[in-house]
Parts: C-alpha cells; structure tokens; sequence
C-alpha cells in the first residue's frame, strides 16, 4: 500500500522496481539506500519523500554515469583507430579489419564444421561453449565496433520488459 502511495506521489523509478522485483525486494533496498523501513510504516513524512526521490535521482545519476562510461570507451577505441590510420605502417593501419575478417571467417566455420561435422557426446557442450563465445564476444565485439553500441536495443527491449 505505501509503494503504491510513492508511485502515485511522481516516484516513478518505485514503481518501476515494483513492477520487475516485487514490493519486498523494493521495500528492503529504500531500507538499505534511505534507511527508512517501510515495513513498519503506513504513512510518510514529507522528509522521507524526499529522501526517496534524493535516492532515485542518485540511481539514475549513476545509470547515467555508467553510460557515459560506456560511449568513452567506445570512442576511446574509435580514436585509437584514427591514430593508427595515420600511420606508415600498412598492417597497423589494417589491423582491426584483418582481425574482423579473421574472426568472421573463423566463426562461420566453426558453426558450419559443428552444423556439418559429428561430434563426440563428450564433446558437445565444449562444442557450445565455444560457438557461444564466437558468437557472443567475438562477432558481437565486431558488429558493436563497426556499427556502434546496442545501447539502443538494449533500452527498447527494457521498455518492452516493463510494458508485459
């Protein structure tokens, strides 16, 4: 009941977490962030509400911060490569698209040598734990550096989680 009082007070971030974490996974983090224990509460202080809403506005400065984080190291790595495009040195200046065709090439087949080839029962979960790898570091490492974060993706298939 007294979530549901902060939501309806404009704490949306509240009700966000109550709708993915269930009330008593919400009541005990504003325990641990705010110190104030809604278990015992029935009403809030105009004091407390705003310490909720300083709480969220600090979690959703930190989201942010993470996310800046995240684009500088993408542009730190972007900016390495125009450093090395204004080298002499053919190979460093090719380097990233030689590993990218390299891997390509080396994932594509391994999925068609594990598609094709019979591999032994003793096998089979190196077998995909290696492809998961390819798959899921190295291809996606390249796809990310050459066409950018999926920071956009990530976003809209959280707002799709939320909206179920």
């Amino acid at each position: 009941m007294i979530l549901s009082t902060l939501a309806g007070v404009g704490i949306s971030f509240i009700s966000d977490l109550i709708k993915d974490n269930g009330e008593d996974l919400v009541k005990e983090g504003i325990k641990k962030v705010t110190g104030i224990d809604l278990t015992k509460k029935k009403e809030l202080t105009a004091e407390e509400i705003k310490a909720i809403r300083l709480a969220e506005v600090e979690l959703r400065n930190l989201d942010f911060k993470q996310l800046e984080l995240e684009m500088e190291n993408t542009n730190s790595a972007r900016d390495m490569q125009k450093t090395a495009l204004n080298q002499e040195d053919t190979f460093s200046k090719r380097f990233v698209y030689y590993y990218a065709i390299v891997m390509t090439v080396f994932t594509f087949s391994y999925i068609i040598a594990i598609t094709f080839v019979p591999i032994p029962e003793s096998s089979v979960r190196f077998a995909d734990t290696v492809l998961g790898f390819l798959l899921g570091v190295g291809l996606a490492s390249i796809i990310n550096y050459f066409y950018g974060s999926s920071s956009g993706s990530k976003s809209k298939t959280e707002a799709m989680l939320k909206d179920k």
